[in-house]
């Protein structure tokens, strides 16, 4: 399905381009399912927002404000030439996926933390290797898909359950 999306005027956002505003007027009344073609979104912001255009930052910049200020959140499609208004299951998947990101990266950096030398550091340094430490070590945990499989055995609630998620840790091994 795609949107036909007509802007008789454009409103003003504080700190924003022209091409940005009227990009957010377009994308913040997106409805799941929506699609908007890099040619209407060209016509929209007067300039190439395709990856690698010059409108291509306005548009990310769009997508960013819709997604905090009206809860509506567009993604690009893989292979196509146009963003989609995404559902909420579709919100879940990419939820997973920054999930996974997530645990890679703080995995990543808890490898690469464990090759340093702490005997050769300044006290102010090694507080704050200790500190990077705990944080990204605890993120990797939390962030595993083990823990989070043990949450939804769990049938975790609607807000977050601390409890539930700190034996769900403990249990993890870290």
């Amino acid at each position: 399905m795609t949107a036909t999306v007509e802007i008789h005027s454009i409103t003003h956002v504080p700190g924003v381009s022209p091409a940005t505003a009227a990009l957010i007027d377009a994308l913040k009344t997106g409805t799941p399912g929506n699609v908007l073609t890099d040619e209407q979104l060209r016509d929209i912001a007067r300039r190439d927002t395709a990856p690698g255009g010059k409108g291509y930052a306005s548009l990310q910049s769009a997508i960013r404000h819709c997604e905090r200020n009206h809860g509506v959140v567009w993604k690009r499609r893989p292979g196509a030439a146009c963003i989609e208004c995404l559902s909420d299951p579709q919100k879940l998947d990419l939820a997973d996926r920054h999930r996974r990101h997530v645990h890679k990266t703080a995995n990543r950096a808890v490898r690469q933390l464990a090759t340093v030398d702490t005997n050769g550091l300044p006290e102010a340094d090694r507080s704050k290797f200790n500190v990077h430490f705990a944080q990204l070590s605890t993120l990797a945990a939390f962030s595993s898909t083990g823990t989070r499989k043990k949450l939804e055995v769990r049938k975790a609630s609607r807000e977050a359950d601390m409890s539930k998620m700190l034996e769900a840790f403990r249990e993890n091994g870290r």
